[in-house]
């Protein structure tokens, strides 16, 4: 198989996966925008499958490149040069210029990325095998009350340290939950509850595989910004989930976000960790003002699809009057023409046309006389015999 060959290939399923990332990701974003009453769950759904999506067509693109060019090896079909695709279009032809640069530094990334995910795994086995960590069976007794109300099924460990700055999850066959041990000096019993039950969501949501499967999205589609966009928005909505889950167990919100802003300070960890209080600092923010004021929130959006729902029907509108118009003026056009067709094939010096004239003319009855005319006087009559 043609190296160079593949290299254009894969240069150029790059270059498209460019615009489809944009393209996919506005179309989400709208979908959003025009539904903002539904919940976190199907923001999650739809940009997780926008990322798919992407993923999809650029390696489905890398797979009809490598068989095209494998059937193409009997005919050994010469490759356009960049002077002829400048022709169709100047930035697909620096792209295929490049190619062989441009697939260097693909695989170079994907080997750098690979390295950072092996560095994750490395670091969650060498967390496991750590000899400070310690079951309390209270609390894992609670743990496992907290299962069954979250109708989880998994064996789930819980275990402290005191090495371990806040609390996160491993695992998708056998989870566990590391927690600090300083927390639960900080924290109250229901505010340690409510972070086991934001734990236990990820586990019930199967986010560790899913969050496994979109680090190898990531390593593929790390040329796209689009699909760093995309990640940073579902790790968020992620989270988002997982606080609706908490906060349909328990009304004490303030509680809630009070604890999150507790665990927050001196927190670390990998990227393969499912933190309860999330990736960024900034996304913990934003989820402690959503929970303090979810039902803002949620009526922020109905104005504005009612506003773009408005606009919509006017531009429909104005689109439709417009083409109406644009028909009755070239109907009219056309009679005109057809009229004009008809008076310029017949002359009007023709015998034909002065005949007929004449006959109507000999047809019409005289006018009637003016009004001004003085009307005749009828005879006198008769005098009578006296």
């Amino acid at each position: 198989m043609d190296a160079v060959k593949l290299f254009h290939g894969l240069a150029e399923a790059m270059y498209l996966s460019l615009g489809q990332g944009l393209i996919i990701y506005l179309l989400a974003k709208l979908i959003i925008f025009l539904l903002p009453w539904m919940g976190s769950a199907f923001r999650y759904r739809l940009l997780y499958m926008s990322t798919a999506l992407i993923f999809i067509l650029f390696a489905g693109r890398m797979t009809l490149a490598i068989m095209v060019q494998a059937g193409s090896q009997a005919t050994d079909a010469p490759l356009m040069t960049a002077s002829e695709l400048r022709k169709h279009f100047s930035l697909k032809a620096i792209v295929h210029q490049y190619a062989l640069i441009i697939g260097i530094l693909y695989f170079t990334g994907i080997l750098i990325q690979m390295v950072l995910l092996l560095v994750s795994l490395l670091k969650i086995r060498m967390l496991k095998s750590r000899k400070d960590l310690h079951i309390n069976y209270l609390w894992q007794m609670r743990l496992e009350s907290l299962q069954k109300v979250l109708s989880i099924k998994k064996k789930v460990v819980l275990r402290f340290g005191e090495r371990i700055t806040g609390p996160f999850t491993t695992g998708w066959l056998k989870p566990v939950i590391y927690f600090p041990l300083a927390a639960l000096n900080n924290l109250s019993t229901e505010q340690v509850e409510a972070i086991l039950i934001h734990e236990l969501a990820h586990i019930k949501r199967n986010d560790y595989l899913w969050n496994l499967l979109q680090r190898v999205m990531e390593i593929v589609l790390f040329f796209n910004p689009v699909t760093w966009v995309l990640s940073s928005e579902i790790k968020k909505e992620r989270e988002f989930c997982c606080d609706d889950m908490v906060l349909s167990k328990t009304d004490e919100t303030v509680m809630y976000a009070k604890a999150l802003f507790l665990l927050e300070r001196d927190r670390k960890g990998s990227s393969l960790i499912m933190a309860a209080t999330g990736p960024q600092k900034q996304s913990l923010l934003d989820r402690i003002k959503r929970i303090t004021d979810m039902e803002t929130t949620t009526s922020n959006g109905i104005p504005k699809m009612i506003a773009f729902t408005g606009i919509l029907v006017f531009i429909l509108f104005l689109g439709w009057t417009k083409q109406s118009e644009a028909l009755n003026q070239k109907h009219r056009q056309h009679l005109n023409i057809n009229t004009k067709g008809f008076s310029s094939s017949v002359p009007a010096t023709s015998p034909v046309v002065k005949h007929l004239i004449s006959g109507i003319s000999d047809t019409v009855p005289p006018p009637p006389p003016p009004s001004s005319a003085v009307p005749p006087v009828p005879p006198a009559a008769p005098a009578l015999p006296s």
